[in-house]
């Protein structure tokens, strides 16, 4: 004889559903990981969505609801950046090697900044050392923002 009610079997179908639709979504994680981490991917979050057909959108809501899911995210992002400096750190090497100019210039400043890395002025470059007035150097940030240093040397 069966004992379960109507109302059982509901809620049985209910928690079938909800199981698969766990199962689903820890696939999506997955599947959605598994090719981020893909070398052909590097770390490119919205080339991982295309390739797997899972829309951005709904990738970053699990990310938002799921600190597991958003730190495995995170690392294989972190691995791929790191792998993809140690490629272009390869590359300026050969460069070097063969010569290039610019990538001398850029391993230089990269590494022996302080010989040949941009060097701020300290002094003014007018000879007689006058200054900018403070209510023109407030003019020349307003209008020029970050590039108003190449104005204003520091005192």
């Amino acid at each position: 004889m069966n004992n379960m009610t109507k109302g059982d079997k509901g809620d049985i179908k209910s928690a079938l559903r909800e199981a698969g639709d766990k199962k689903r979504v820890e696939e999506t994680k997955k599947k959605f990981l598994d090719t981020l981490a893909l070398d052909s991917v590097g770390g490119l979050v919205i080339l991982a969505c295309q390739v797997t057909g899972i829309a951005k959108s709904y990738i970053y809501r699990l990310r938002n609801v799921d600190p597991e899911f958003e730190e495995k995210w995170d690392n294989i992002v972190d691995s791929a950046d790191e792998f993809k400096g140690d490629i272009a750190e390869a590359k300026l090497m050969e460069l070097v090697k063969a010569g290039n100019v610019s990538a001398v210039t850029l391993a230089l400043k990269r590494y022996k900044p302080e010989k040949f890395g941009d060097k701020k002025i300290t002094k003014s470059a007018d000879p007689e050392g006058h200054t900018l007035s403070p209510e023109f150097q407030d003019f020349l940030k307003k209008a020029y923002g970050n590039k108003s240093d190449k104005f204003i040397k520091p005192q």
